[in-house]
């Protein structure tokens, strides 16, 4: 969502977070998890609009997953 409501295109998101565009495109659809690295260089980008825990406790409690586990 911040990709769109900045009008930042993928490409140019993944040349700011230092990853590809097919990289950023994974995030984006769930299908892949970002490293910390990648996450905290998000975070960076974005000025805290996407914070690096809220894209690292997401992975670790996909919704609808019991979280007592």
């Amino acid at each position: 969502e911040y990709l769109r409501v900045k009008s930042i295109r993928q490409r140019e998101f993944a040349d700011k977070i230092g990853c590809s565009r097919s990289y950023v495109s994974m995030l984006i659809a769930g299908k892949k998890v970002p490293s910390l690295k990648i996450a905290k260089s998000i975070e960076d980008v974005t000025c805290g609009a996407v914070s690096a825990i809220s894209m690292l406790d997401q992975s670790a409690h996909p919704e609808g997953e019991d979280r007592k586990r």
